[in-house]
């Protein structure tokens, strides 16, 4: 047990996707600077990471999820992770509330099953390991602000104990100009 402990780990790469020009460090030279409270994050040019059939059904979220995590995965040199773990504090926001906007106005009737299944915080680690054929450890962390620092941790813990050589570590969420709105009023001090 001692051996195991005894080894280093390292960060091998990383990849952002936020309200900065996506998947590159110009953030860190050339910041783009905002006035507004409320800005999404900008979409990349996910043509490269999945097939155009693919993307039809996946949210916004989804799609950089995917993004983020192949191109980390390129600049690591690592195809098949042993484990993908996921932190995120609020899960597919946008997806939850179209559901439950649609389950308001048409009642249990008419609901959309992929909104649904795309709405919960394990959709996110859940659908890298599909589209990376990735059977390994999988585990998902929603402890809102300490979502990645959780899921930090377990990669650490896993890699330490000697179960795990290497790990896809992420962190995923969206705020949805309802959301924004939402904690606007709930919490103005943010």
């Amino acid at each position: 047990m001692k051996k195991a402990m005894d080894k280093k780990c390292y960060i091998k790469s990383m990849a952002l996707i936020s309200c900065q020009k996506p998947l590159c460090d110009d953030w860190f030279s050339e910041p783009i600077t905002f006035d507004q409270a409320y800005v999404r994050a900008q979409e990349p040019d996910n043509k490269e990471f999945i097939l155009p059939s693919e993307t039809r059904r996946m949210s916004k979220i989804l799609k950089r999820t995917i993004c983020t995590a192949i191109s980390s995965l390129n600049q690591a040199g690592i195809h098949n992770p042993n484990a993908i773990i996921t932190g995120t504090g609020m899960g597919c926001m946008e997806n939850s509330e179209k559901f439950l906007f649609d389950m308001a106005k048409f009642g249990e009737k008419c609901l959309k099953p992929t909104l649904f299944m795309q709405s919960t915080h394990n959709t996110i680690g859940s659908l890298i390991a599909i589209v990376l054929k990735c059977h390994g450890y999988n585990n998902t962390y929603s402890h809102k602000s300490i979502s990645f620092e959780s899921a930090l941790l377990d990669a650490f813990v896993q890699m330490k104990l000697g179960y795990i050589k290497n790990a896809l570590v992420g962190s995923h969420d969206e705020i949805t100009p309802f959301t924004s709105l939402v904690l606007k009023h709930t919490h103005p001090e943010y």
